[in-house]
């Protein structure tokens, strides 16, 4: 694939941060946010950060906040159109990455494979290392 589908470059090591919501109504779903590129995950939002409050907001059984974090990958690109959704959750603006679907999981699974369509693909270039 060319660099021609290369949108961001320098991402390895870059602060993010995520919040997943779960849904367990009639959907059965997880929606996963990302801060990343709108901000660093910022420890005062993180210590401030109402998982309860956030949940019960948005209509879902649990918020979770995962981060801060830093990417491993070098870059991104797209590779299908996404839905472009933004969102600010507990002071976090974040954007929509991927959702998971439970439809037709009625079994208690502890692990299984699952297919999530990102649109998104992942750069490693070589040579490069992460900063310690």
């Amino acid at each position: 694939m060319s660099d021609s589908a290369r949108l961001l470059s320098n991402m390895r090591s870059t602060r993010y941060g995520g919040v997943f919501l779960a849904f367990f109504n009639y959907e059965q779903r997880i929606e996963v946010y990302n801060s990343f590129p709108l901000n660093d995950c910022p420890d005062d939002l993180g210590r401030a950060f109402d998982s309860q409050a956030i949940a019960k907001e948005n209509g879902a059984a649990l918020a979770v906040l995962n981060g801060p974090r830093y990417w491993l990958m070098d870059g991104t690109g797209k590779m299908v159109s996404v839905e472009l959704r933004l969102r600010n959750l507990g002071g976090f603006d974040v954007r929509c990455g991927a959702t998971l679907d439970f439809v037709g999981r009625k079994e208690k699974v502890f692990y299984a494979e699952r297919h999530v369509n990102r649109g998104a693909i992942w750069y490693f270039d070589t040579g490069t290392r992460s900063a310690s």
